[in-house]
């Protein structure tokens, strides 16, 4: 019997010694996960303090003259394309360089050749739903003696050469806005110093070839910074802020009207005005929508959203866009935009985006990284990677250069 209950007794201790290890072994797990805790909550602030990475910034231009006022334009298999004004040549002509993706940007092409030092400025580009790429610019001439500016077009097709340049002779013609719809048709829109003071105007060239009769997009409306978008289904939306003075008082009024397919231009509506300013419009549109951005009084950026006859309120809401200016604005891929401007204060090239809310802003250039922009264009890609490029300052030391960098926005 004393040998049982001593037996008992041991296997008793056996027993209270496991739960007393057992309990240590607890107190050392919980003590190793709050260390773990401590070691993430540390590791994740020091993340939030560290600097924004920065994406790869590149140099199309690469080129000792002057290189300037870049848009970009992606097809729906992600093929870009980047136009500018360079006179490497010794004359300002619209360059060009391309890559398809997971490629290599090409070595720069001469577009126009237009071969003329007063200049070949301000192209607008895109691509047709078949991959064809379209450009338009300000293009000087002379004739008789006689010098003066009009809208010159190109178009190469998918797989093709670029056919010979048209012009568009009207007035004195500058700053194109150029669009294709799903039909092959192009639209066009420049600014004409036509009746004294500057107006939009209007015309398309159908899949045939001929380019229709200029239409007047703002009679009797004096205009600047006179914007297109044109969707698939023809219908084309334009966007122009006029200076307007009644007796003592001015405002800056910002104006947009509607082109139905196969119809004429509505009556331009006021969509705002303001007596500080209104500056750098932004005009885009996908499918369903189109987006407006402008710069309004002390810097802040308002973004509007078209539905179907009517603007949306304005949005103020794009994170650290309070001191913007040089605006640039794309459709996304989900229904929403992308916005990239300059900081005139930090001399940051800024990008943000909006799907049912903003994103944080991210910096894809700055001081540090490219010298300060000037113009920006940008353009989403059909894995919804934002493409974004810029020339830089006048105010550098060297001739403005053309950069390119691509980024992809959290949350989005």
């Amino acid at each position: 019997m004393k040998n049982i209950l001593a037996a008992q007794t041991r296997v008793g201790g056996d027993t209270d010694s496991r739960r007393a290890g057992s309990a240590l072994l607890a107190v050392l797990w919980a003590g190793r996960l709050l260390l773990m805790l401590a070691f993430f909550v540390l590791a994740s602030g020091s993340l939030c303090s560290r600097p924004e990475t920065r994406p790869q910034v590149v140099n199309i231009s690469n080129s000792d003259s002057a290189a300037e006022k870049p848009c970009i334009a992606c097809d729906a298999s992600g093929n870009l394309a980047i136009a500018w004004t360079d006179s490497r040549d010794g004359s300002e002509d619209i360059w060009l360089s391309e890559r398809a993706p997971g490629g290599d940007w090409s070595a720069p092409h001469n577009v126009s050749r237009g071969g003329n030092p007063n200049g070949a400025r301000n192209v607008s580009l895109c691509f047709d739903k078949e991959g064809g790429l379209h450009a338009a610019w300000s293009q000087y001439y002379s004739m008789n003696g006689v010098g003066g500016w009009a809208i010159a077009y190109a178009h190469r097709p998918f797989g093709g050469d670029w056919a010979e340049t048209e012009t568009i002779f009207h007035g004195m013609a500058s700053k194109p806005n150029i669009g294709v719809d799903g039909a092959g048709s192009v639209h066009l829109l420049f600014k004409d110093m036509v009746t004294g003071g500057y107006d939009a105007c209007y015309t398309t060239r159908f899949s045939t070839g001929a380019w229709q009769p200029v239409q007047i997009v703002n009679p009797g409306v004096p205009c600047s910074d006179a914007l297109l978008a044109a969707r698939g289904d023809g219908t084309c939306i334009a966007a122009f802020v006029a200076f307007e003075t009644l007796g003592s008082s001015y405002s800056y009024n910002l104006y947009w009207c509607r082109k139905p397919p196969h119809d004429g231009w509505r009556t331009p509506e006021l969509l705002d005005a303001r007596r500080e300013g209104i500056s750098f419009p932004a005009l885009t549109t996908d499918s369903a929508h189109a987006f407006l951005g402008y710069h309004r009084g002390a810097g802040t950026i308002v973004v509007r959203t078209l539905a179907d006859s009517s603007w949306t309120d304005a949005d103020t809401l794009c994170p650290e866009s309070e001191r913007a200016s040089l605006i640039s604005i794309a459709p996304d891929t989900r229904g929403g935009l992308v916005l990239a401007w300059g900081n005139y204060s930090t001399l940051e090239l800024k990008i943000a985006g909006w799907n049912e809310g903003w994103t944080r802003a991210i910096t894809a250039s700055g001081p540090d990284t490219a010298r300060t922009w000037r113009t920006t264009s940008v353009a989403v890609g059909p894995d919804r990677q934002i493409h974004v490029t810029w020339d830089s300052d006048w105010r550098t030391p060297s001739p403005p250069e053309v950069f390119y960098a691509s980024v992809k926005i959290d949350g989005r």
